[in-house]
């Protein structure tokens, strides 16, 4: 799995986002089969920005959501990046203010 997540990020490095999004899910697969719960969550933060990059936000953001959930339950300092990373997908876009009068 970690094989496999380290080409995901080579190719997501190298702005190939479409392989290293199927890297990244073989990754995960093979983390969630051992139950290497820390890579899972550390897979998922990759695959986010992967997927922001074919503009997938959506799926992106269930992504940083799970990884931050057990981020947070290993008690893993990486929560704090996944946090900041999911409030970038929460923060609406600035309100235009309404024309005068």
């Amino acid at each position: 799995a970690r094989c496999l997540h380290a080409i995901g990020q080579t190719q997501l490095l190298a702005r190939r986002p479409e392989p290293a999004i199927e890297c990244l899910h073989q990754a995960l697969a093979l983390a969630e089969r051992v139950g290497a719960r820390h890579e899972q969550a550390a897979v998922r933060t990759h695959l986010a920005e992967a997927l922001v990059a074919v503009d997938r936000s959506e799926e992106a953001r269930d992504q940083l959501t799970r990884a931050l959930e057990v981020f947070t339950e290993l008690g893993a300092p990486e929560a704090d990046t996944a946090r900041r990373r999911l409030a970038e997908f929460s923060d609406p876009p600035p309100a235009t203010p309404p024309p005068p009068g």
